[in-house]
Formats: structure tokens, C-alpha cells, sequence
């Protein structure tokens, strides 16, 4: 019987550990925060926040870290988070809603385990 955890944990850290050199400070600064921002302004609210801060040019930490949950999201229950379709939110009934969001906390959780053990913080 496999456990979802250990998985979920393995998919986490190879995600961490392949954050670009020039992005790993942003990276881990970004994902500190994002399980309470998940929890206060909503998954959806919270990935297209992540999305508009991005440069278009350039695929910063803020993007890369959207494109990591969408990635875990896709993997792990099937579901493919399309930012530019808000109809596919509305489609998602309440408790499938719910049941993402409590999932991609979980996942938050183990990326910013494995950002603050693999991503030393900066010095002053």
C-alpha cells in the first residue's frame, strides 16, 4: 500500500530542488507565506496573484511556484488548473474546492519544509 504523504513529500522536494540558482532566495520567500495567503484570499485567488506578479519575459519564483502546485494538483488528483479559465473554478462544486485546497496546503506544507532545508537563507 503506498501512503500519499511519502510521495507527495518525494514530488515536493525534486520540485525544490530544481528551482534556478538566480530564483531559489525569491522561491523560499515566496512559499513562507503562501499557505496563509492560500488560506485567506482562496486557492484560486492566491495562484492568479502569484501569476500577475510574473514578468512575461522572464518565468520568475512566483511563477515557477504556481506552475509546481498546478503540477502537483495534475498529478496527485487528476485535476488540471487552467488560470486563464475561471469558468473551470465555477464548475468545481464546493467540496472539490475545498478538498484542492486543503490538498495543495499539504503540499505547501512539504515544499516549504524542503525550501528552508535545501535553500540557506540569505545573509544580511
Amino acid at each position: 500500500m503506498k501512503i500519499l504523504s511519502i510521495d507527495l513529500a518525494k514530488a515536493c522536494y525534486e520540485k525544490v530542488k530544481n528551482v534556478p540558482e538566480g530564483q531559489k532566495q525569491d522561491y523560499r520567500r515566496k512559499v513562507d507565506g503562501l499557505g496563509s495567503m492560500i488560506i485567506k484570499n482562496g486557492l484560486y485567488a492566491t495562484l492568479l496573484f502569484l501569476r500577475s506578479k510574473s514578468d512575461d519575459s522572464n518565468k520568475d519564483a512566483g511563477e515557477l511556484l504556481c506552475e509546481h502546485i498546478r503540477d502537483i494538483v495534475k498529478q496527485f488528483q487528476g485535476i488540471e488548473i487552467k488560470l486563464e479559465d475561471a469558468e473551470m473554478f465555477a464548475d468545481f462544486c464546493s467540496h472539490e474546492y475545498i478538498q484542492t485546497q486543503k490538498f495543495v496546503l499539504e503540499a505547501v506544507k512539504w515544499l516549504k519544509r524542503y525550501a528552508r532545508i535545501l535553500i540557506p537563507k540569505e545573509a544580511r
